[in-house]
């Protein structure tokens, strides 16, 4: 029997399909783990993209604590908005934190 894999996602906390659509498409042998980044319905401005991705090295950090294989950032708006790079600078961050891979949408 193969070990399990676990992927750990970040996503905003009004996201409510993210993870079961992972969960969905995933191999039988994956898991997924979730970890809510707080954003709100009415701050989906760049200030509020700057508070919930203030959570992402922590967001990591707290995932890591699960034994994820991988982080994955799951708000493509969030992965953007700053413009070329910033997507790139995220997923360091996420990988300095949590100690695994990471991607963002």
């Amino acid at each position: 029997m193969a070990l399990r894999k676990r992927i750990g996602v970040m996503v905003p906390s009004t996201n409510t399909t993210f993870e079961a659509d992972f969960q969905m498409v995933a191999p039988e042998n994956v898991t997924i783990h979730g970890q809510r980044l707080w954003l709100t319905n009415d701050a989906q401005d760049a200030d509020g993209m700057n508070r919930m991705n203030a959570e992402v090295e922590s967001g990591a950090r707290y995932l890591a604590t699960a034994n994820v294989n991988v982080v994955v950032y799951g708000c493509t708006t969030g992965s953007f908005y700053r413009g070329p790079g910033w997507d790139r600078e995220m997923i360091e961050i996420m990988q300095r934190a949590a100690g695994v891979p990471a991607v963002a949408t």
